[in-house]
């Protein structure tokens, strides 16, 4: 069944009148249900159509410079290497985003198999790869190119039957290529369905939220008096639930007396933090720590 189009010209001009232009909207949506897979129906009801996590590189926690990474790294939030190192990133002006090589982005359980996906960026300036595949090594299930060329550029797939847990999308390019950024409100995007919608640009607190549910990194700062060889403890909570239990990576400072530190009673919402004096003393102590659930 054909889209049915509203005439917006003045009804004297041959236009669709009020009843006209409703009933064609009704048919466009029973069209689309129609056409939507209940997995699709399910994400057009509830809003959201990319199905990937900071797909224009806002949310950079790890303050990733931009740039080389080494095989199996991260660099901006949800974006790695696989098997190999890649050189990403985001221009200072954050108009482009540059890719040398295969980054890769992990979907949590996605529930897309079966699924028409459509991946698309904005003004490629050359030929870039995308692929699905159960992990970053396991051979490609599905594959396609997004050409080069100015404006919206795409490729649709459809994912295997096999693909029913994480699914790893990668992309590739055989030299250098750039493609629109954040300033140009665009990315990467990966949606369900046939053809590409422009980019969704979500709010920031809402991108940063969803991208902490794999890696968040937080500061605790703590004013007490420590009796040597005793152990202060204090509880860092996340500040989103994390999708399994994460590595912690903990550094700490202190104005005065000198620690051994240990993080414990790691779970989904936050751990414990001992530090351990070697001398009594009044200090002002400093945490900065990572938590790592990342694919």
């Amino acid at each position: 069944m054909a889209i049915s189009r509203i005439d917006f010209r003045p009804t004297a001009q041959g236009g669709d009148n009020g009843t006209a232009a409703l009933m064609k909207l009704d048919q466009n949506c029973a069209d689309l249900d129609l056409r939507l897979s209940p997995v699709e129906a399910i994400v057009v009801a509830q809003g959201g159509r990319s199905l990937l996590l900071n797909g224009d590189l806002r949310v950079n926690q790890a303050a990733f410079a931009g740039g080389a990474m080494g095989a199996n790294t991260y660099g901006y939030d949800m974006w790695r290497t696989v098997g190999a190192g890649a050189t990403f990133a985001l221009s200072s002006d954050r108009t482009t985003i540059t890719l040398t090589g295969t980054i890769a982005q992990v979907l949590e359980t996605p529930d897309i198999a079966n699924a028409t996906v459509t991946v698309s960026v904005w003004n490629p300036s050359a030929p870039i790869t995308v692929k699905l595949q159960p992990d970053g090594s396991t051979a490609t299930t599905a594959t396609g190119t997004i050409p080069a060329g100015a404006g919206k550029q795409s490729v649709t797939l459809v994912v295997p039957s096999s693909l029913t847990s994480n699914v790893f999308m990668l992309l590739s390019t055989a030299g250098a290529t750039s493609f629109d950024g954040p300033a140009k409100r665009r990315g990467v995007q990966l949606e369900l369905g046939s053809f590409a919608t422009n980019f969704e640009r979500r709010h920031i607190a809402v991108e940063l939220a969803a991208a902490q549910r794999y890696y968040e990194a937080g500061r605790q700062n703590a004013d007490f008096y420590m009796i040597a060889n005793q152990t202060a403890t204090f509880t860092a909570s996340f500040k989103v639930q994390k999708r399994a239990v994460a590595a912690i990576n903990a550094a700490y400072s202190y104005t005065a007396n000198s620690f051994n530190g240990i993080a414990d009673n790691i779970t989904v919402n936050g751990f414990r933090y001992g530090a351990a004096a070697t001398a009594s003393g009044l200090t002002a102590f400093a945490l900065n720590w990572t938590a790592d659930a990342r694919l």
